[in-house]
């Protein structure tokens, strides 16, 4: 377990850790990146973001799964975040060197959001078989393609953004999803 970036808060000790699973994915293909967390295996909150500036990458959504878990928190909690992709987690625990600016930004409103909510954050990096955020994702995809195909029968043209803030902005909030949640059959 990697020990990422923390911040003090309130007698840590005394609050209950709370264990997170994220994954992110992205279909190039169909133009959407789709991220999922799971916060002590309750229901899996997810989102969808459409590529239509080519700034999507299987790496970018993995941190919009992050940046949404820790948007979800409240202030001064205590999480051990679990996540298959091991850029994400050594990165965000210091352990590699960020190479492109996009991935910074997605950095910086990360840490950002660790340091304003007081967060204390482990992030520990799972196998694929064993993150149930990513499995929720593999079980799903299929069936958010056909109803984004029914809504969206061409993607939107638009001017590629200065920044990647553009489509961070476009960031679906997570108790409010842009396309109605699948069922999750057991």
């Amino acid at each position: 377990m990697y020990e990422g970036i923390e911040v003090a808060a309130a007698n840590p000790a005394e609050q209950k850790q709370i264990i997170c699973q994220c994954d992110g994915g992205y279909s190039p293909v169909h133009r959407l990146g789709m991220w999922c967390f799971i916060i002590d295996d309750n229901k899996p909150t997810h989102g969808f973001i459409e590529d239509t500036h080519s700034l999507l990458s299987c790496n970018v959504m993995e941190y919009m799964a992050v940046i949404n878990l820790l948007k979800s928190v409240e202030s001064g909690a205590r999480l051990l975040v679990r996540s298959d992709s091991k850029l994400v987690v050594n990165q965000l625990t210091l352990q590699w060197k960020i190479n492109f600016d996009h991935l910074v930004e997605l950095f910086n409103e990360a840490r950002s959001i660790i340091e304003e909510n007081k967060l204390h954050v482990a992030f520990e990096w799972v196998s694929r078989e064993n993150n149930l955020a990513g499995k929720f994702i593999e079980r799903n995809q299929v069936q958010w393609f056909r109803e984004r195909r029914k809504y969206h029968a061409k993607p939107s043209e638009s001017v590629k953004p200065a920044k990647i803030e553009s489509f961070l902005e476009a960031s679906v909030e997570p108790s409010k999803p842009s396309v109605k949640p699948a069922e999750v059959s057991s």
